[in-house]
């Protein structure tokens, strides 16, 4: 009984997110930051400062473009991280943030493709 092809993808995909995720989780505490939530493929943390948020954003996609360069195009996992620059407020439930500038850092500033 094979496995659909979808499935098989679903899996690949599921496994390459959770190395990226590790990728995300070190590279936050390397820069002195905290992971507020995960939901699927995506991470929430707070920083600091606005100096370790981009670094950390440049040193993920540094170190993401770097694992999928032995990876067919077709297999490789890309992600584009925003930083917020504004004011960022703790609550009970999580954070909620005053957006005043929104910096987008797709793949193409650390030698990826987007």
């Amino acid at each position: 009984n094979r496995r659909p092809k979808y499935v098989k993808l679903l899996s690949i995909w599921e496994i390459r997110v959770n190395v990226c995720r590790d990728v995300f989780r070190q590279q936050i505490s390397d820069h002195k930051g905290r992971v507020v939530d995960t939901a699927g493929d995506s991470v929430l943390a707070t920083f600091p400062s606005v100096v370790e948020a981009v670094g950390c954003a440049v040193d993920v996609q540094g170190e993401i473009v770097e694992r999928n360069a032995d990876l067919p195009e077709s297999r490789q996992t890309l992600f584009r991280i925003g930083v917020n620059i504004g004011d960022v407020f703790e609550q009970d439930d999580g954070i909620s943030a005053v957006v005043s500038g929104l910096l987008s850092l797709p793949c193409q500033l650390t030698g990826g493709s987007s």
